[in-house]
């Protein structure tokens, strides 16, 4: 297998702050190094630049700045990506994100070149097709048609996929669904035992960290907070993120909640461990969360909206599963205690052995060297 993963390279490039999908597949690429393999990264150097990056060294790594023109930068990278995979007799690239102008223009050429090609489908909010511009629509199903292997992070983005573009689109074509989620930043909170384990430390009773955009729950978390305010209940709330929704946090009125509103952290370890309660409260899909599984390792209790897939990292041993309604949040944001019972978290550390950057490795090798047959 060895010898699949040093000829292949993941292909991530994002304009914005890193999502979950970058900082998974940037974790993989490390872990794939750190074990001996050399795997390449194609990316851009905005995006290397705001991770984790120190220990790579530029190793087996391509990247390009994209500012500049809107047509002219994207064809330069494109062109100088291809030649990166020739020179280092790439045979398998992997798309890590969802399909884009920058896949649509490089599949055929791919192709040509001999190379094989897999794609990760990552946002579940895509539910029909008209969540996707019509020119959007020619890109994912122009990609999604040339690609070898499609990867979906869980069971409901197959089923928004099939749902979106009907299962004939799909027929003959190689689909799997990722075992896991799995978070560089929960794994470095985990090795630092002890932190955070002090109650009376964590100042903050409830923290929401999300893209301040529709649907990850921030319209929901405020209705919540004006009722509790309005019955004259006390806490203290974080919310930590950045979006066209952040004037809603910035100007909501309450008398009796503590609200304090950071912005984007970059690094969420300290607050986390500030934190009693992490609210994961979006309208679809919780999971696979980089927030919650960060939350888990901090030892965070969760109140979570239970929809989607979100059972497969949360279940009532390790969090409070709520429906998608601010009465039901409201409720519990009032009798949500700190449970920081031994018999809790070693159900925290269950769930989260199950969702390690070495099974999802094993996941990535196998679907690649299926590809190769």
């Amino acid at each position: 297998m060895a010898s699949v993963i040093n000829s292949s390279a993941f292909f991530v490039v994002a304009k914005n702050k890193p999502g979950g999908a970058e900082r998974r597949f940037f974790y993989l690429f490390k872990y794939f190094l750190n074990k001996g393999n050399t795997p390449h990264l194609i990316t851009n150097s905005e995006l290397f630049d705001n991770l984790l990056t120190e220990n790579l060294l530029h190793r087996n790594v391509f990247k390009m700045k994209l500012n500049g023109h809107k047509f002219i930068v994207p064809l330069r990278y494109i062109f100088n990506a291809l030649r990166y995979i020739r020179k280092k007799n790439i045979k398998h690239v992997h798309f890590c994100v969802n399909p884009s102008f920058y896949s649509f223009l490089m599949v055929n050429i791919l192709r040509l070149m001999g190379c094989k090609m897999s794609i990760s489908i990552v946002n579940s909010s895509l539910r029909t097709n008209s969540d996707l511009h019509p020119i959007q629509q020619i890109v994912w199903r122009k990609t999604l048609k040339s690609v070898d292997s499609i990867d979906m992070l869980s069971p409901s983005i197959r089923f928004n996929m099939f749902n979106m573009f009907g299962p004939a689109f799909f027929h003959q074509k190689k689909i799997s669904i990722s075992v896991c989620s799995f978070s560089e930043q929960a794994d470095l909170i985990r090795t630092e035992a002890g932190r955070g384990n002090n109650a009376k430390s964590r100042i903050y009773d409830f923290i929401f960290a999300s893209r301040l955009i529709e649907r990850k729950g921030l319209d929901l978390l405020l209705e919540a907070l004006r009722l509790c305010d309005i019955d004259g209940h006390s806490f203290t709330v974080a919310i930590c993120g950045d979006g066209p929704l952040a004037n809603k946090v910035k100007n909501i009125k309450l008398n009796n909640i503590k609200l304090t509103y950071f912005n984007y952290v970059e690094d969420m370890q300290e607050i986390l461990y500030l934190s009693k309660v992490a609210l994961s409260i979006q309208k679809y899909e919780n999971y696979p969360s980089q927030f919650l599984l960060e939350a888990l390792a901090a030892n965070c209790n969760i109140i979570s909206t239970d929809v989607g897939d979100t059972r497969l990292l949360l279940n009532e041993e390790i969090a409070t599963l709520i429906p998608s309604e601010a009465s039901s949040l409201k409720d519990s944001l009032i009798k949500t205690g700190y449970d920081s019972s031994s018999k809790r978290k070693v159900a925290v550390n269950c769930a989260l052995e199950r969702h390690s950057v070495e099974s999802f490795s094993n996941y990535i090798e196998k679907l690649i060297v299926e590809v190769q047959k």
